[in-house]
């Protein structure tokens, strides 16, 4: 019996795919999910069973999840949790409660991943009825950062956090390289930021709605008259490790060419040494062209 797979209809199905205590099927005549037990005289033209959901399916979305985690620093403790055996679950669920957003993040992808498993049973029952499929809706983390995170311009009381985000970036730098290559960018890193100033500059704080700092980004103009008006260089592009892989770096980029083209500027150069690769990408997409080794866009 055909039946409408409505919004109300996927959260009660993705809960009773959870609940590992209990078996249900769906009354398709209403529709309506009973447990199995309550169901007097099966009709397999009524009443389907719903998509197997077992700890083995919960363990193998944990590791997706973790796959495609672009915060290497958060991924790396989730898999350590997802090797250790013992307690996967609840130690998983509490590395999580340590990083909110990425909880967030986590809640997400599982919701959607979930209906696309209901997704795709629904449409082999409607190969089985003869009725088209239904595409599945495109997956967005937008929200995520509208919710979860603002964005402003620079305040003095931002000073500390933004010496310690700073001092953070020579950190990782120290971490990942030799000495002498760590040396050489950090002084590189160093000289470039020596571009900014309060006469010159222009500045984007990204933080969590707790007011956590959660990174910035700075634009500078390339002298302090402004004799080359109409260009400004990005000295500053960064994300704390925490909140990475969120999507905030696309935002952040957004918001701060947002305000330079209110404030008439023409073109941004982007040299940051330390941007991801991946990173590169975004810039393309949000308008950048490549020169040489520089990125630039003209607004």
């Amino acid at each position: 019996m055909e039946f409408e797979l409505t919004s109300e209809l996927i959260n009660q199905i993705v809960f009773s795919m959870e609940d590992q205590n209990e078996c249900y099927l769906l009354d398709s005549s209403v529709p309506v999910l009973l447990k199995k037990e309550e169901v007097q005289d099966f009709d397999s033209e009524r009443y389907y069973t719903l998509p197997v959901w077992d700890s083995i399916s919960g363990f193998k979305l944990m590791e997706q999840f973790v796959t495609v985690l672009k915060n290497t620093f958060i991924a790396d403790k989730l898999r350590s949790t997802l090797l250790a055996g013992k307690g996967v679950f609840r130690n998983f669920k509490n590395v999580l409660k340590d990083y909110p957003e990425v909880e967030k993040q986590w809640f997400s992808f599982k919701e959607q991943k979930m209906k696309q498993v209901i997704l795709s049973w629904y449409n082999d029952l409607r190969d089985f009825w003869g009725l088209e499929q239904i595409e599945p809706e495109p997956e967005d983390n937008s929200e995520l950062v509208q919710d979860d995170f603002t964005f402003r311009s620079f305040r003095s009381s931002d000073i500390n956090s933004l010496r310690s985000s700073v001092e953070s970036v020579f950190e990782d730098i120290n971490t990942e390289y030799d000495r002498e290559s760590a040396s050489v960018l950090s002084l590189l890193w160093k000289k470039q930021r020596e571009f900014e100033d309060d006469k010159k500059r222009v500045m984007i704080i990204c933080e969590s709605v707790s007011e956590d700092f959660a990174g910035f980004a700075a634009a500078s103009y390339f002298d302090e008259e402004k004799k080359i008006q109409n260009a400004v260089l990005m000295t500053s592009f960064l994300i704390l490790p925490q909140f990475r892989g969120l999507g905030l770096g696309r935002e952040l980029l957004r918001r701060i060419l947002q305000e330079l083209k209110q404030q008439n500027v023409k073109k941004v150069f982007f040299t940051d040494l330390l941007i991801p690769d991946f990173f590169c990408s975004v810039l393309v997409r949000e308008g950048f062209s490549k020169l040489g080794s520089i990125f630039c866009i003209d607004l």
